[in-house]
């Protein structure tokens, strides 16, 4: 039963029109991430409209390849011009950049290429082991059990802080509130429409984010006014830009698997994703080094560490995904909007009623691994030209794909305006140092943590105690209340070196 089910899917997925939406999806992600203010998760936002006219095995493949590449082809211009495409490459900065300045911008570029591969690889075969075993536990899930899951995965939200709690909570907060607009589930009064009968239903998920994430990111760009980017070209010298698969898992072998088994812990934790694993991979590289004094100079293992680490993290972020209906990461998050409009919604009955096209996303998943080393491989000395396309140009066309996407999605253009609203509130926030993400993950969860609260109280005839006397329930409150004082913590401490340092400045400004 299981090769036959294997075997259907093969069949959809070996399909030229599902193999050509990947190689596609890995070329637009590649050329997104490479380029400084586009992001995966604009890509994302912004394309995922286009799968709701394909059939599910060619829709959600071209989003794999969106995602992998994009993850990959932030590392481009963190090597050629110092500027990272993508924040889940910031770390490869370090030491790419002084790389490319040495004339081994060719060697940086490879070792980026082979490293985002081996961790790609690793976070595949992560996503179909793990998958299964979680899938069974998730089964056993009822309404308690995914309503503590959930109320801890709102704590991580913690992690994308940034330097504020406080407004990485204001965001959450706000991302809580505009999930409460249409019509309440329980008593069918209208919540928060203010007469507006297109809010009856709610925000619509994919306007929403195009606008936070297409548009406000371009907003943002036109407004910095970035000048003219200094792009370092390519060395032929052989030597210097030599660098194999066998050197990667050979000589650097103990810093992927550290790296590898890095992205794809973070990964699998619901909320946090590359932008964090890229640090954390290249922090414990350089910690385990012989030669720590050699990163930051040009030091190729500084380029390994964190491409493998953020490309670790991409299957890994399914994971929560597919077994819970949780997103992984904000890349994932936009993806769950797509897998919905396809009429596949994430969690434990995706596995008996969707069993096919669970197969066909494994062999997609390897697919879009081979399609982006092929075409980051073939396409290398492309890319010094690609990074000279003039914004003046490139903004424009973004933006109106942005107001396209989220017209055809309902043909609405009550959706453009959402789209416009929230770029220019995606736009506010990030020029006043909040961040968009924790908004965009409660604005996700937070009608799931509804639903499962108001379930598990009709279960108990309105008692809390289920969620004490259910284990599973249990361990992941007590998980929340750890996690919780793990923050305040950390947020005292951090408060008491503050005052201490302050206590120690002397009175007349002088040491």
């Amino acid at each position: 039963m299981m090769l036959e089910q294997l075997g259907q899917a093969a069949v959809v997925v070996l399909r030229w029109d599902a193999l050509a939406m990947i190689v596609v999806g890995n070329i637009l992600g590649i050329i997104i991430g490479a380029l400084p203010g586009l992001t995966v998760t604009m890509a994302m936002a912004i394309f995922s409209p286009l799968t709701f006219f394909m059939p599910p095995l060619v829709g959600i493949p071209f989003l794999l390849g969106l995602y992998k590449g994009g993850t990959y082809g932030g590392s481009i211009s963190a090597i050629l011009i110092g500027t990272p495409g993508t924040a889940s490459n910031a770390a490869t900065v370090l030491d790419g950049y002084p790389m490319a300045q040495q004339g081994r911008a060719g060697k940086a570029l490879l070792a980026s290429i082979y490293a985002s591969t081996v961790g790609d690889f690793f976070s595949n075969l992560v996503l179909v082991l793990a998958l299964w075993p979680l899938a069974l536990i998730a089964l056993q899930f009822g309404p308690p059990e995914f309503f503590a899951l959930i109320l801890f995965s709102l704590t991580i939200i913690a992690s994308l802080a940034g330097r504020s709690l406080a407004k990485c909570m204001v965001s959450a907060v706000l991302g809580v509130l505009l999930a409460l607009v249409g019509i309440d589930t329980v008593s069918g009064a209208s919540r928060l429409t203010f007469g507006f009968s297109d809010l009856q239903g709610g925000i619509s998920y994919i306007p929403f984010v195009i606008g936070l994430f297409g548009l406000g990111e371009i907003f943002v760009q036109v407004s910095r006014r970035t000048g003219h980017l200094k792009i370092m070209d390519l060395k032929e010298d052989p030597a210097a830009n030599r660098v194999t698969f066998a050197e990667i898992l050979g000589k650097y072998w103990r810093t992927v698997i550290r790296s590898c088994l890095v992205g794809a812990g973070i990964g699998a934790l619901p909320g946090v994703g590359a932008e964090t694993s890229c640090w954390v991979a290249y922090g414990m590289a350089k910690r385990a080094s012989p030669h720590p004094e050699r990163f930051g100079k040009g030091e190729v293992e500084g380029v390994i560490a964190p491409e493998v680490g953020n490309n670790a993290v991409c299957g890994a972020t399914m994971v929560p995904l597919l077994a819970f209906g949780i997103p992984g990461d904000v890349v994932t998050a936009v993806m769950l909007g797509a897998f919905i409009a396809q009429g596949l919604r994430p969690g434990p009955l995706l596995f008996k009623e969707h069993i096919v096209e669970i197969y066909g996303i494994f062999i997609a998943m390897f697919l879009a691994t081979l399609a982006m080393f092929v075409v980051a491989r073939l396409t290398i000395r492309l890319w010094v030209r690609i990074l000279r396309v003039p914004r003046g140009l490139l903004y424009p066309v973004v933006m109106m794909l942005c107001l396209v996407g989220a017209y055809t999605i309902n043909n609405s253009l009550f959706d453009v305006g959402i789209v416009l609203a929230f770029g220019v509130i995606g736009y506010v926030m990030r020029m006043a140092g909040f961040e968009v993400a924790p908004m965009v993950l409660a604005f996700i969860l937070s009608p799931m943590l509804e639903q499962s609260l108001i379930q598990s109280l009709l279960m108990s005839h309105g008692s809390p105690l289920i969620f004490l006397t259910r284990p599973i329930a249990l361990v992941f409150l007590v998980l929340t209340a750890v996690s919780v004082g793990l923050y305040v913590r950390s947020g005292l401490r951090a408060r008491w070196l503050l005052a201490a340092d302050a206590g120690s400045e002397p009175r007349d400004g002088r040491r």
